[in-house]
């Protein structure tokens, strides 16, 4: 499975912009942002219908748009973010972290067959 073929397929779960007026810092480099916390679980819904690796890649977007909400905030900047601004080898990091960090239990047979095509 081609990264860019789930990150397609995955960015299709989310909405084309998302409001964070409603977010607020915590810390250096965290963020609540209940709208956003909203689109993210309808997102994750939708992509467990389809397979385990939708599953993730949604997981791996949603981590790649909290960056962008926190890195908006940080300059004072409350308007929505777009998804075509997401850092895409930031949500490949994050996918292959789950993929192959410390704790995955992905099957070595599934790890196997993804493919990191990101030209970057």
């Amino acid at each position: 499975m081609k990264f860019s073929r789930l990150f397609k397929e995955g960015i299709l779960f989310w909405p084309c912009e998302i409001d964070i007026s409603d977010g607020e810092l915590i810390g250096d480099e965290g963020g609540y942002f209940p709208l956003f916390n909203k689109a993210s679980d309808e997102a994750d819904k939708r992509a467990e219908s389809i397979n385990d690796w939708h599953e993730v890649m949604s997981w791996a977007i949603s981590c790649g748009l909290h960056k962008l909400a926190c890195e908006k905030l940080k300059k004072n900047d409350k308007s929505p973010i777009i998804i075509s601004e997401i850092d895409r080898i930031y949500v490949q990091s994050k996918f292959s972290e789950s993929l192959f960090g410390e704790h995955s239990d992905w099957p070595k047979q599934i790890r196997r067959q993804y493919v990191n095509d990101l030209k970057s």
